[in-house]
């Protein structure tokens, strides 16, 4: 999960209004093709203020500068490589179609089941990479993880080589500039074979690439703000003390406390995006007025503790929402895979929730001999449940899940939407969680459960 690191003994106050967390802005926010000019940081203006004094762009280090300098550049950018990404998803649909064959069938025979071993030399050379972040650590110690990196590494040129193949089948021919401003839904901003992508056809994979450049950015500038803030600190400590700003570092004098730092910049507001969840596992009626989707990784240690917290958020809400689990197992977690595979399994014999909270609660031992043993706990079928297991019966619907997130901007885990809105990093405690769907179910007119009532007092026995 992504971490906002805090300074020292700053406080670090009144960080975003309580309008952003509800998706509204002083200022016209997201649209179906590119944000409004408020939303990006401007050179000029100040991001903060430290004790009263503004800190602004001039203030951050240079390599930042950049990043702020070049926001729409970069959201351009974001939004050409998403309409790559949609120009593989149409070619691939095509040639599946063409061949009568259903998206998930198609994608495990040429993709999933045509994906190359990882060789010795390519651990070898993945090691060599990789043990300085692992003293002690041999090869043979790293070698799942660095498989399952390769593998997915090797999937995904995969991927693009089948592309690549239909282009003669498919020719594409370009359109707009998906980074220009100001396209109109029908723009058609290519044409591959018989079908047309136009800006309303990719606005969900357009939008969602385009917001995590400014999603980013913005906790880019806060991280960069609270660096200069302590360079403002440390200077004029220095220069009170007649010595150095790298001495007091050096010495770790801390220079933080009575101070505030006020961040003055706004997470801009999420896209409302159209999440595809078909196969996800749920629970909760379809027709809820709120849907809860999280992306996660059993191997996550984030995603353990958001479990819970989701658990615990949503017990009051009863039919009023719906939560839909998604797989997004990432590479490095060596059993990651295997252990959503698990749940998938475990959710064909109805024992899914069962199963990922014993998972959660058991990180360290994934392996496949635990994944049985969890089963048998959870209540599955041994038999049937090892048959699914080893036959990786449900590996692509995994991948394929990973896939679709990938889609609408997931990169970490453990990522929230409510109702198609992208939940902050910092809300995705149980106040966050209940904040957000209270705010989903107001609007959507549905009166938010009311809070429960709080202890009652416990009387003290009489002194004789």
């Amino acid at each position: 999960m992504r971490i906002v690191r805090t300074l020292g003994l700053l406080a670090l106050a009144g960080a975003v209004p309580a309008a952003a967390q509800t998706g509204e802005m002083p200022c016209a926010a997201v649209k179906t093709t590119a944000f409004a000019p408020c939303d990006a940081p401007k050179a000029s203006a100040a991001m903060a203020t430290l004790d009263g004094v503004p800190l602004g762009a001039a203030d951050l280090d240079p390599e930042f500068q950049k990043r702020v300098a070049g926001a729409d550049a970069a959201v351009a950018d974001a939004r050409r490589t998403a309409l790559n990404a949609e120009i593989v998803d149409v070619l691939l649909h095509l040639e599946a179609e063409r061949r009568g064959m259903s998206f998930r069938d198609f994608w495990e025979a040429e993709v999933f089941r045509k994906t190359p071993p990882v060789t010795d030399a390519e651990v070898d050379a993945g090691f060599e990479q990789a043990k300085k972040w692992f003293p002690g650590k041999s090869a043979a110690d790293l070698r799942p993880r660095l498989e399952s990196i390769g593998l997915a590494d090797k999937r995904a040129r995969r991927e693009a080589e089948v592309a690549a193949s239909l282009r003669e089948r498919f020719p594409l021919v370009p359109g707009a500039d998906p980074g220009a401003p100001g396209l109109a839904p029908d723009a058609v901003l290519a044409t591959v074979g018989p079908r047309r992508i136009t800006a309303a056809s990719a606005a969900v994979r357009l939008d969602a690439a385009a917001y995590a450049v400014r999603r980013d950015l913005y906790y880019g500038e806060v991280d960069a703000v609270q660096r200069a803030a302590q360079a403002r600190l440390l200077k004029a400590e220095a220069e009170k003390r007649g010595v150095t700003p790298e001495s007091l570092e050096k010495d770790k004098v801390n220079v933080g406390e009575g101070h505030a730092v006020r961040f003055l910049a706004y997470l801009p507001a999420p896209p409302a995006l159209t999440l595809d969840v078909d196969g996800a596992v749920s629970r909760g009626p379809a027709n809820a007025p709120v849907t809860v989707v999280e992306y996660a990784d059993f191997e996550c240690p984030h995603c353990s503790k958001a479990w819970a917290n989701a658990e615990e958020a949503l017990k009051p809400y009863g039919d009023r929402v719906r939560y839909v689990f998604v797989n997004f197992p990432l590479p490095f977690h060596e059993y990651a895979l295997r252990a959503a595979e698990a749940g998938r399994a475990a959710a064909r014999q109805g024992r899914f929730f069962e199963l990922a909270g014993i998972m959660f609660r058991n990180q360290d031992t994934l392996d496949t001999a635990s994944l049985r043993k969890y089963a048998a706990e959870a209540g599955c079928d041994a038999t049937r449940f090892a048959e699914d297991l080893d036959s990786r019966r449900f590996a692509a619907d995994v991948l394929l899940e990973k896939r679709g997130g990938e889609r609408v901007g997931v990169d970490a885990t453990p990522m929230f939407f409510v109702n198609g809105l992208w939940l902050r990093w910092e809300s995705t405690g149980v106040a966050g969680i209940r904040a957000a769907v209270d705010a989903a179910l107001t609007k959507a007119g549905v009166a938010p459960p009311a809070p429960p009532a709080p202890p009652a007092p416990v009387a003290k026995a009489a002194v004789p």
